[in-house]
């Protein structure tokens, strides 16, 4: 890896999943916006994995369900315009790894 990849709090949660999503994961992105880190954890847990992604704003899913069709990730990911707080109604299964981007 890259010495200067661990030189933003960006790059540093980026590898932290990189070593912690295996394929086949269920992973939420708590906090979609527009969609960047979605599409980066459905890269990470494969066709066989999960990730539930929410956010309060229309506009965010519709952003982020543009970018996922894509990648052609829709049968991996499932997008919520709900908050994080109510991930509990949507999710069941062992979740290994929640991201919340607030920057």
């Amino acid at each position: 890896m890259n010495e200067n990849y661990f030189n933003n709090a960006v790059n540093i949660a980026k590898g932290i999943c990189m070593r912690k999503i295996d394929k086949g994961d269920i992973v939420v992105d708590a906090t979609m916006g527009n969609g960047n880190d979605t599409v980066f954890l459905a890269e990470l847990a494969g066709n066989s994995g999960k990730v539930y992604a929410f956010d309060v704003q229309e506009k965010a899913v519709k952003n982020t369900e543009e970018k996922i069709n894509e990648k052609g990730f829709s049968k991996r990911v499932e997008l919520i315009n709900d908050g994080h707080e109510n991930m509990d109604k949507y999710i069941s299964g062992k979740v290994s790894l929640v991201m919340f981007n607030l920057g």
